[in-house]
């Protein structure tokens, strides 16, 4: 006994029959050797058919990867080719929430912001407060009086001479001739802060 059906009529412009039947004949939607604009309507109603742009569904590996190609082109001063993997996971991705929340704290606290004002900084050789997030999530205060941004084994890195040592000391306690010599990572300073006094202009030596 075959199947009751329901009718449907619709009211469209001009043209868009032969555009339904178009694009029904690309998906191979067809009412003997014709395709059949009914037929794709039923293929979207019963979500057999996905018309539009997706979300791009990515598994944990990947995700990873791409996070890990995202934090290499920071390292090596990529800046924006990493804000463009970012954009395009947030915007096309299908992410859970707290991976959507980190990527959104990253654009947000961008590394080339940083980068941008230490170089005004260290141009107008204006002594600053740098608070910094170390390894261990201790959020830090250093006073620095000279800078300088130096690439070290595909990073840059801001290296200063800054007054605080206490950390530095506990750290190489044989080494207090150059205890002011700081070298930090662009993506865990929280905030920079002109402050008054003389800018240095050298870092520590250590004659050997």
């Amino acid at each position: 006994m075959p199947r009751k059906k329901e009718a449907l009529t619709l009211s469209v412009p001009p043209g868009t029959k032969e555009r339904l039947e178009e694009i029904a004949e690309r998906f191979g939607i067809l009412w003997g050797k014709s395709p059949s604009p009914s037929g794709l309507v039923v293929a979207i109603a019963q979500q057999e058919l996905h018309l539009g742009r997706e979300a791009l569904t990515l598994n944990e590996r990947e995700v990873k990867a791409l996070r890990r190609a995202t934090k290499l082109l920071i390292d090596a001063g990529q800046i924006e080719e990493a804000d463009i993997i970012n954009t395009l996971l947030l915007k096309q991705g299908d992410l859970e929430a707290p991976l959507r929340q980190a990527l959104l704290q990253q654009q947000n606290q961008s590394v080339q912001n940083w980068r941008s004002q230490t170089d005004e900084l260290i141009a107008n050789r204006q002594p600053f407060r740098m608070q910094y997030l170390n390894s261990q999530g201790q959020d830090l205060t250093f006073t620095v009086r000279y800078a300088d941004v130096r690439f070290y084994e595909k990073r840059f890195y801001l290296q200063v001479w800054c007054e605080e040592t206490a950390d530095a000391l506990a750290d190489n306690p044989d080494l207090p001739e150059i205890a002011h010599n700081r070298c930090f990572r662009f993506d865990r300073i929280q905030s920079l802060q002109p402050i008054s006094g003389v800018w240095r202009g050298e870092f520590d030596t250590l004659k050997v």
